[in-house]
């Protein structure tokens, strides 16, 4: 199964969606996702911290308990090479008109579909249309 990076942020910030994710990456067979999780990941324990939905010891402890699962292999990383990113690339001008793709949704994508990850689970309504009209299989909850 491909998660998503707002899939992964469910597994580590409570929200409403929360038990259902974790419910359904237990039963996945193997978790895969692009390295750019890595980066994202950061990205969202900011905002929630600049937003102050979290304090900077919290955000600081879910950084840790985060780096401790990548470094475990929790999470399958999948390479971010060129050949994503042109397959990127690619992937947004065939949508183009049709599903729009936000850059980092284009990256995801793409690695999904070159490594054959399926299905893509995501709760992104925009890139759940893009991956749709790409024929990606999708689950979502």
């Amino acid at each position: 199964m491909y998660v998503d990076t707002c899939m992964v942020a469910k597994l580590y910030f409570p929200e409403p969606e929360s038990d259902a994710v974790q419910e359904a990456v237990s039963a996945a067979d193997g978790l895969a996702c692009s390295e750019i999780l890595i980066t994202e990941f950061a990205a969202v324990a900011s905002r929630k911290r600049a937003e102050n939905d979290i304090t900077a010891d919290q955000q600081a402890r879910v950084l840790r308990e985060f780096s401790k699962h990548v470094d475990e292999g929790y999470w399958s990383l999948l390479p971010c090479t060129r050949d994503e990113l042109v397959a990127a690339a690619d992937l947004i001008r065939r949508c183009q008109g049709k599903a729009r793709v936000r850059t980092m949704d284009a990256v995801h994508l793409s690695t999904c579909l070159t490594h054959r990850q399926f299905p893509l689970f995501t709760t992104d309504r925009t890139m759940l249309r893009a991956a749709q009209h790409v024929e990606i299989p999708t689950r979502t909850v």
